[in-house]
């Protein structure tokens, strides 16, 4: 299994863990009221007032892990999780072994044994860790509750905790093949989305995560930004230099193409030589500069070309996003500028919302 998948399966069964330890927290805050309005309608029962105390402590000290767990989960500091977990590990031995003995009921005990079996998403050398402090708490609950270990009891003790291992064990495996028929899928779709020669996602990519997006630009009212780049006189340079170097420039101008973009949208190649940009979050002063600053960039690299060094030619469409906008009209407009940027002499920007060429250097 590579490094990758093992993380990932880890930080699934980690977020998995936390969902657990809080919904039972959460279960035995919800416990409390009632065991509160039990005590006061039967003054006196022994039971709830032992009761009360194991609750009240798994719930607090559960809640607090969770957050624990959830926040080292977050931040993906695997170390800090790992010791998280084995700090929880400890204090659900401590419960078991004292606070749930205290009770004086061995069902408590019991309830408490099979929820700690079914409440982690543990690998074998962790469930044999807990395991033995399952056992150390078992024979302490004994002592503490001063029960005789009478073979019927040894029995029922063996066989609670048989049944609590081997549930995690199967609920583990059944959780963990998920996870990897999850990443298999996961990283299938990736592959599908990404363009081989440049790693950039490609126009099916693009697509699907413009549509994850596109109800939000329209409630928020952004103003959007289409680009649709080509490198000048590619042929020439293919023909020139071969298909080999011809692919190396693609790769370069699509490397200076994402790193100018950064953050501010995303990057697709649609076609051979052809580059479509799309942008969100900005106003439309900043959407012209951005084009600009892709174009001034891919000529900064001063790869050589037959005619120079290698350039690009952009058109551009910037509109306010509404319920009537679709990604395949901006991209429509854009694509008729870059036309118009082309025949204009290209290393240029277009764009619908002006006569005039942004940029221009013959």
């Amino acid at each position: 299994m590579g490094k990758k998948r093992k993380n990932g399966i880890q930080t699934a069964f980690g977020l998995l863990n936390v969902k657990r330890g809080l919904a039972c927290a959460l279960v035995c805050v919800a416990l409390f009221p009632v065991m509160m309005l039990l005590r006061l309608l039967e003054p006196g029962n022994a039971f709830l007032e032992s009761a009360l105390i194991p609750i009240t402590f798994f719930a607090v000290f559960s809640g607090a892990f969770a957050y624990l767990l959830f926040q080292t989960a977050r931040q993906r500091a695997a170390a800090y999780y790992e010791l998280a977990m084995w700090l929880y590990a400890a204090f659900f031995l401590i419960y078991l072994s004292y606070l749930a003995g205290i009770s004086g009921n061995a069902y408590v005990y019991y309830a408490s044994v099979i929820l700690g079996g079914y409440l982690f998403y543990l690998d074998t050398v962790q469930y044999v860790v807990l395991a033995m402090m399952e056992l150390l708490g078992c024979l302490w609950f004994v002592m503490s509750a001063g029960t005789v270990l009478t073979p019927t009891g040894i029995c029922i003790l063996a066989g609670v905790h048989l049944f609590a291992f081997l549930s995690s064990r199967e609920a583990y495996e059944i959780r963990k093949e998920h996870i990897i028929e999850e990443h298999k899928l996961k990283k299938e779709m990736n592959e599908a989305e990404r363009d081989p020669l440049t790693g950039l996602i490609n126009r099916r990519g693009l697509d699907r995560r413009v549509a994850e997006v596109w109800s939000k630009c329209v409630a928020r009212k952004e103003t959007l930004g289409v680009f649709i780049i080509d490198i000048d006189h590619f042929k020439k340079y293919n023909d020139r230099f071969g298909h080999v170097q011809g692919d190396d420039c693609i790769c370069k101008v699509a490397k200076s193409i994402s790193t100018t973009v950064g953050k501010n949208g995303l990057v697709s190649r649609i076609g051979g030589e052809e580059f479509l940009v799309f942008v969100r979050d900005m106003n439309e002063k900043e959407i012209y500069e951005l084009a600009e600053e892709v174009r001034a960039g891919v000529q900064a690299m001063a790869v050589p070309a037959p005619e120079g060094v290698v350039t690009i030619s952009l058109g551009m469409d910037v509109a306010a996003a509404d319920d009537e906008l679709t990604l395949q009209g901006l991209y429509g407009r854009a694509d008729r500028q870059l036309y118009i940027a082309k025949n204009e002499g290209r290393n240029c920007v277009r764009s619908t919302r002006t006569k005039r060429r942004l940029s221009r250097i013959g």
